[in-house]
């Protein structure tokens, strides 16, 4: 139905049927306490924990050698 159609019908006197609201439960206090509780922890641990090293390739060459463990990931399959 288009807006012309619209207002046509509202000038008529005709109530469209409106289609019930979809109701969206909100946290409670305590699980957003919870979320903030466990997201600060996570932070504190980036902080504070050593992370371990990733892997970096420059034109295709690993840098600072290969380990290993993790040779099979190295070879292409086309």
């Amino acid at each position: 139905m288009g807006p012309e159609a619209l207002d046509r019908s509202a000038a008529e006197g005709e109530i469209r049927e409106m289609k019930p609201q979809t109701v969206t439960r909100m946290p409670g206090r305590r699980e957003r306490r919870r979320a903030v509780t466990q997201t600060i922890a996570a932070r504190r641990r980036l902080e504070t924990e050593p992370r371990p090293r990733g892997r970096v390739w420059i034109n295709g060459r690993e840098v600072d050698g290969t380990k290993p463990g993790l040779d099979h990931l190295g070879r292409s399959h086309d």
